[in-house]
């Protein structure tokens, strides 16, 4: 019987929720016990975010956890049937690209990753990472951050490497950069819709907003986690 390769790849970089460790803006208005609180809810949604995109594209689903004495943690919250690989060490773009090359070696047609701090993003933005990598002469995909960075990232191939080296990470102009980068070599890409993180008292009070907008709903993620550490009403079902 003929081994099935997926042709795609996913991926979550999970960080274990921590009292001290977690959300360090957010808990500097919420205290360090409810910034974990919400980051364990916050990466809950994002593995059922990561489920539902690689159900909707056949992609296969990883997630890479830090630190690493946090494999057991992160597992109670995977489950058993999601591979879970550690991180690299590394500035963020080393880290980053570590993971997409180990995605690469069993998903050869492209790999996905994805953060923990978009608990509203919706399933159909990761799928359409995936489908817009079939598109001839793209080389990479991308979310852009409200922020000035990206939420995800795709790639066909290790040719786009220098998309994540000597990029000032953590600064308005993570985008910009890469975006100048790409054109100076030659790589094609494509940009999905904006959306925005959660790392502050800003981000979770606008968060708390769009959750609570009956009007948004169906444009949004789920969220049930979230929605159920923040005392708010859940979605119907879809």
């Amino acid at each position: 019987m003929e081994h099935f390769v997926p042709k795609y790849g996913i991926g979550l970089m999970c960080k274990a929720p921590r009292p001290g460790t977690s959300k360090t803006r957010l808990a500097r208005d919420v205290g360090s016990v409810r910034a974990a609180e919400l980051s364990k809810a916050f990466l809950i949604d994002a593995i059922a975010t990561l489920r539902a995109a690689s159900t909707e594209t056949s992609a296969r689903p990883f997630c890479f956890y830090t630190p690493d004495n946090a494999k057991e943690e992160v597992r109670t919250l995977t489950g058993t049937d999601i591979p879970l690989i550690q991180q690299d060490d590394g500035d963020l773009g080393a880290v980053m690209f570590s993971v997409l090359r180990r995605i690469l070696q069993e998903c050869p047609n492209g790999a996905a990753l994805m953060g923990t701090d978009l608990p509203s993003l919706p399933s159909r933005l990761v799928s359409a990472a995936i489908k817009e990598l079939s598109t001839p002469g793209i080389d990479a995909v991308y979310g852009p951050s409200e922020d000035g960075g990206y939420y995800l990232v795709a790639i066909k191939g290790e040719a786009t490497r220098p998309l994540f080296e000597e990029i000032d990470w953590s600064t308005p102009t993570v985008m910009q950069e890469t975006r100048k980068r790409a054109e100076a070599l030659g790589l094609h890409i494509l940009e999905l819709d904006p959306w925005y993180d959660v790392d502050d008292i800003i981000g979770l009070s606008r968060l708390i907003m769009d959750l609570s907008d009956s009007d948004r709903i169906r444009s949004l993620g789920p969220a049930r986690a979230t929605r159920a550490a923040l005392q708010l009403p859940q979605p119907p079902d879809r």
